[in-house]
Formats: structure tokens, sequence, C-alpha cells
């Protein structure tokens, strides 16, 4: 995985018992503007003998020195928080 990519891919300091490397996915969008490394993101695929997935997604985006992201939240926001719109006089997708 790692001669994959030009950024560091950090290794779990804990995996459950049974939990091995199985793949490796690595993500590229050429239509990025060019300061944005690639490819974007990997993926390493974790497996236990009874199928169990663990996902490790790494981003090449460094956020430069001292910088940190404190949380991520990946969820989506509650349907009842979604509000019909309309752009230019038309409904909004």
């Amino acid at each position: 995985a790692q001669d994959l990519v030009s950024f560091s891919i950090p290794q779990p300091e804990y995996l459950p018992p049974g939990f091995r490397l199985e793949g490796v996915n690595s993500y590229r969008y050429p239509d990025l503007p060019s300061w944005v490394p690639q490819p974007f993101f990997v993926e390493l695929l974790y497996y236990n003998d009874g199928g169990e997935e663990l996902l490790l997604r790494v981003y090449s985006i460094g956020l430069g020195d001292g910088a940190s992201i404190a949380s991520l939240n990946l969820r989506a926001p509650p349907i009842e928080h979604a509000k019909d719109v309309e752009v230019n006089g038309r409904p909004g997708a």
C-alpha cells in the first residue's frame, strides 16, 4: 500500500484478534486542482475469518504544521432538517 502513495500511511495501533490486511484500494480524482495530491485517498481493508470487515481510509491532504482536525462527522443530518428550496424560481434538487 505504501508504494502506491507519496504520503505516509499510518498503521493501526490495535486490530481485534483475527483481522488481517486483505486489500488496498486507491482513489484518484483527476479533475481536482493540480495541487491536490493523488491518489486522493487509499483504503486499507482488514478482514477476519468470519468475513467481518474493518476499513482504514487515509486522505493525502495535509493541514500544515500545528493544524489538526478535532472531529469529522460523515453522517448525514436527520431528514427532518431537509428543506424544499427554489433556485431562480424553480424547485431545487
